[in-house]
């Protein structure tokens, strides 16, 4: 489907011409060459009005195509008017153009295609979607979170430290006191007794 549709009386073939050139170096696609009323599929409709197109039924019921999509474009050739019920819409003035891109009704038909089919892309050019970057951390927040790392490491020491079972003294200084007491009693013990062995092992 090309972008526009170009309608215009044979008589003015050369002026169509000029317009199809004007609009295909902004980047649209242009059909308009044997155009016929069944090739008014574009996305948009320019029409030339002049003393011809006014009196041709083929460029009218074109003209009323465009319009009933709300897609019609119409540029005067001549200072003329269009048929009634094509007359509410604003025409760019084409009139003695000599085919100048930067003359004013150039500049004004360029304009009014861009406000309804949007600004044409350069040729070659290829719209991708954004990509997406991940954050980049600052330095700072680096520091922070190693802190937070390091102080939540040490709490949980401090909780482990605070949660050990208790030492059993008892059951630990059982082989001391059991010296102690041989010692006392100047008694020779070569060997420890085995309770004094399970309470030292229970200790370990």
């Amino acid at each position: 489907m090309p972008d526009v549709f170009l309608s215009y009386a044979e008589q003015d073939s050369d002026t169509a011409r000029r317009v199809a050139s004007l609009l295909q170096a902004q980047g649209w696609s242009v059909r308009w060459e044997h155009a016929t009323a069944d090739d008014a599929e574009a996305r948009c409709m320019v029409v030339l009005w002049s003393r011809h197109s006014v009196n041709s039924d083929q460029v009218a019921a074109q003209a009323e195509q465009g319009r009933a999509r709300h897609a019609l474009v119409p540029v005067l050739l001549e200072q003329v008017t269009p048929p009634p019920g094509l007359r509410s819409i604003q025409a760019a003035d084409l009139s003695g153009w000599d085919g100048a891109a930067d003359a004013p009704g150039a500049r004004q038909l360029v304009a009014d295609l861009a406000g309804l089919l949007g600004q044409p892309l350069p040729s070659g050019r290829v719209i991708l979607p954004p990509v997406k970057v991940a954050p980049r951390l600052h330095p700072a927040w680096l520091i922070l979170v190693a802190l937070g790392l390091l102080l939540a490491a040490g709490l949980g020491a401090i909780t482990l430290w605070r949660n050990a079972p208790p030492a059993r003294p008892a059951a630990a200084a059982a082989p001391l006191l059991y010296a102690a007491s041989s010692a006392a009693s100047g008694a020779v013990q070569p060997t420890m007794p085995p309770w004094a062995r399970i309470m030292a092992s229970v200790a370990s």
